[in-house]
């Protein structure tokens, strides 16, 4: 598995999500944005955090608790500002995110063609 460190995917800092969204990656660019799934450095084992999202205007935080090895986050990739939400404002892209906690989602596929012994 590559290490993401250095790379737009790296979050191991604190770093706004739109920050790097636009990087010249050729995944982010066919994506449009992050609709990735992070291999996380524990396996399934004890409930954890696993993601700490800020949000500095009025300060709200979420924590992304799980015991699972995988983390999904999605940015509401095809969002361009055109649909607006209850309040009236406008949702472009990066105005959201999605986590989902995981395994991974190609195991059946791996598991499947796993070498019969």
């Amino acid at each position: 598995m590559p290490s993401v460190v250095g790379t737009p995917f790296d979050f191991h800092r604190l770093t706004a999500i739109g920050a790097r969204i636009d990087n010249a990656d050729e995944q982010l660019r066919f994506g449009k944005g992050y609709d990735h799934n992070w291999v996380l450095n524990e396996s399934v084992g004890p409930l954890r955090i696993n993601a700490t999202i800020y949000e500095p205007i009025i300060g709200r935080v979420l924590e992304v608790w799980s015991d699972q090895p995988g983390l999904e986050f999605y940015t509401g990739n095809e969002l361009d500002g055109t649909i607006v939400d209850k309040g009236g404002w406008p949702t472009p892209r990066t105005v959201l995110s999605a986590w989902n906690v995981s395994t991974f989602q190609i195991l059946p596929t791996i598991l499947a063609f796993r070498p019969q012994s």
